[in-house]
Formats: structure tokens, sequence, C-alpha cells
């Protein structure tokens, strides 16, 4: 099975204080399958990783701290995923994406109030050909469907 997780999926299954049981149940369920992980996975983990420690910030030292190891041990994770090939690393044209996107965007926008990162995910997933997409945002979760996606739906 070709499963596509958006990155607030993945980001359940990696950092502890995100940590779902609805998503690791989830993803269980589904037989641990690999996940396709594209450059816009990189970009959006990492930048979400990098927001933590941003709004740690603001609550002191010691949030801040406490962050910075949530972020290593999520780090760790992401490794020990890649490494079992759970995250499969796939490339897709990132003109291909966005001319896809587009397309969504200009169909189901207007009705569902999806943002372009979210729809972006979703036209990756279809160039991709994925057999399931997995998200935590329910507007997402609409899009991918009316775009013909079996979707799982946590959160």
């Amino acid at each position: 099975m070709k499963c596509y997780a958006d990155s607030s999926f993945i980001l359940q299954l990696l950092v502890e204080d995100f940590a779902n049981e609805e998503a690791v149940h989830c993803f269980r369920r589904l037989g641990r399958p690999a996940l396709l992980y594209s450059g816009l996975h990189t970009l959006e983990i990492t930048n979400g990783l990098r927001l933590r420690l941003f709004a740690a910030a603001a609550m002191g030292s010691k949030a801040r701290a406490l962050a910075r190891r949530q972020n290593a041990s999520a780090h760790r994770r992401l490794l020990h995923l890649s490494s079992r090939g759970t995250l499969r690393r796939v490339s897709l044209s990132f003109e291909d994406a966005l001319t896809e996107a587009t397309a969504l965007t200009e169909i189901h926008t207007e009705h569902i109030g999806t943002r372009s990162l979210d729809t972006l995910h979703v036209a990756s997933a279809l160039l991709l050909k994925a057999d399931k997409f997995l998200t935590c945002d329910e507007r997402q979760s609409l899009l991918a469907k009316r775009a013909g996606l079996p979707v799982e739906l946590i959160g």
C-alpha cells in the first residue's frame, strides 16, 4: 500500500507532546505501512520543530530546554523511521505539484477553504498515486476525498 501522510500526521508520530494515540493506532492498524516522504515533508517538519523552539522561547528557559530535548528526540525518531524504510523518500516535480495544486484550488478552495500547503499535499499524493491519505486536518481530508483519495482522518 502506498500511503501519503501529511506533515501533521507524521509529527504526531515523532513528537512526544504531539503524540496522538489515535495516529499511532491508525498507523499500526494499517500495518505500519511505508509513508511517502517528499521534500515538502522535510520542509514542514523541520519548520514545525523550529517553530516549537520559537514558541518555547517566549515561555522561558525551562520551556525552551524541554522543547530542545523533545525536538532532539523527534529527530532521532525521524532518522529511525527513515532508516527502517517507514519514511520512503520520494521526489516529484515541484512544478507538476504546483500545477496539480492550482487545479485543485480552482475547483475546491472556494467551497472547502483549504490552505495552499494542504492543497499541495493532496496534489502530491495524487501525483505519487497514493492508495491512502492520512491526515489530522478536516478540510484537507475533505479535499483529498473530493479528489478521489481514500482518507484516514484522525484527530
